[in-house]
């Protein structure tokens, strides 16, 4: 069994505290399209039958 991450950097704006930095989420969209192509390539592996 093999683990796979993928890592979805942080990015500068204006925080919820009110400073300007390093540290806000990444933009939804962002996540979401991450999201949807690892369970895209879930989706082909297994049908190809592989794990």
């Amino acid at each position: 069994m093999s683990f796979e991450i993928t890592l979805i950097p942080h990015i500068k704006k204006r925080l919820a505290c009110g400073d300007y930095g390093n540290g806000a989420m990444a933009e939804p969209s962002l996540i979401y399209s991450t999201v949807r192509l690892f369970w895209e390539s879930q989706a082909h592996q297994l049908s190809a039958g592989t794990s």
